[in-house]
């Protein structure tokens, strides 16, 4: 009983003291306006980059606001390839649509155990808020056929440019993947909310200068679900885990 109590215990004592650690050194930190930072991350479900600017309000405090752009890709997602032909592309058998993400947000940004306290590592957490605009791009797939039986038989002597559609096209037909682009008028967007809590770890030497590694959480929800996939359940509220590594400076 008495060990379970002592480590709650330690762990108040330190949070205590690295509070009053960084009210001392904040009457001496250097004062800045603002910060400008850019990333790339990775997250559970794809990756992706941000951009985002940071406007001092106290020497520990600021008002952030972020840009981020991110693909996402379905669990259920498996790259399937055509048995009868060699060099072909990969595919994903029933997906309907590809995913990008787009999230402009607004929050803060506090760091509550600065760099003196911990030997040049300053530990921050950020709160964002804001929308979530989702772009699907519908698949487009090479399919084969005969043109002399008029149905999908092997060989095939004619490939064509097709819209996915599950009813019509079986792993017997499909070919392989068309190119990216291919149905990149037919986008739709999706209109959603997200909200995003991370902690941050700044370690960059030059106080000028902003490197830092950070863990967040990302939750989005939509009005409807987004239809990805065909054959299995679509979501209309995503959670996703991501490590987002950052570059930038401080003026």
């Amino acid at each position: 009983m008495k060990k379970r109590l002592i480590l709650p215990f330690l762990l108040f004592v330190f949070l205590q003291i690295s509070f009053a650690q960084q009210t001392i050194f904040e009457e001496t930190v250097v004062k800045y306006d603002t910060e400008i930072a850019g990333g790339v991350l990775i997250h559970t479900n794809g990756f992706g980059a941000n951009f985002r600017y940071g406007k001092f309000l106290t020497g520990f405090k600021q008002r952030m606001y972020q840009l981020e752009i991110s693909n996402w890709k379905s669990s259920r997602e498996v790259k399937s390839f055509n048995p009868f032909y060699d060099d072909v592309k990969g595919y994903v058998y029933g997906k309907l649509n590809s995913v990008a993400m787009v999230r402009p947000s607004f929050g803060v940004h506090k760091s509550f155990i600065s760099k003196q306290s911990l030997s040049g590592v300053s530990i921050n957490y950020t709160a964002l808020f804001g929308p979530t605009f989702a772009f699907l791009k519908p698949v487009y797939l090479e399919i084969g056929s005969r043109t002399d039986s008029g149905s999908f038989q092997l060989p095939y002597n004619i490939i064509s440019t097709e819209r996915y559609d599950p009813l019509k096209h079986q792993f017997v037909n499909i070919y392989g993947r068309a190119p990216f682009l291919k149905g990149l008028g037919e986008m739709k967007i999706y209109p959603g909310i997200h909200t995003k809590l991370g902690i941050n770890f700044e370690y960059a030497n030059n106080n000028d200068i902003l490197k830092a590694i950070e863990l967040n959480f990302t939750a989005d929800a939509f009005l409807k679900e987004l239809p990805v996939m065909a054959f299995s359940e679509n979501q209309q509220f995503f959670f996703t885990l991501s490590v987002n590594l950052l570059y930038g400076v401080k003026q």
